[in-house]
């Protein structure tokens, strides 16, 4: 079962730039977990099937951008 989400990013001015990045992954992510939901309601199960690894990939991304900044120090 896939269960909505939704980004809301803040101020975009004060974050640095891998940051901005983390958050263009975790957006990507969102919009493909969305397109997954409509289709899945749509019985569409290979798009939707595609849309979800999709969105994981995108989250998997973006953690270990985080992990990595967090170990750096940043």
């Amino acid at each position: 079962m896939l269960l909505p989400f939704k980004i809301y990013i803040h101020s975009t001015s004060e974050i640095s730039e891998s940051e901005k990045k983390i958050e263009r992954h975790l957006d990507a992510a969102s919009i493909h977990h969305s397109k997954a939901m409509v289709f899945l309601n749509e019985g569409k199960y290979e798009e939707a099937a595609q849309n979800a690894l999709l969105a994981q990939k995108y989250l998997d991304i973006a953690s270990k951008m985080k992990r990595e900044k967090q170990q750096i120090g940043i």
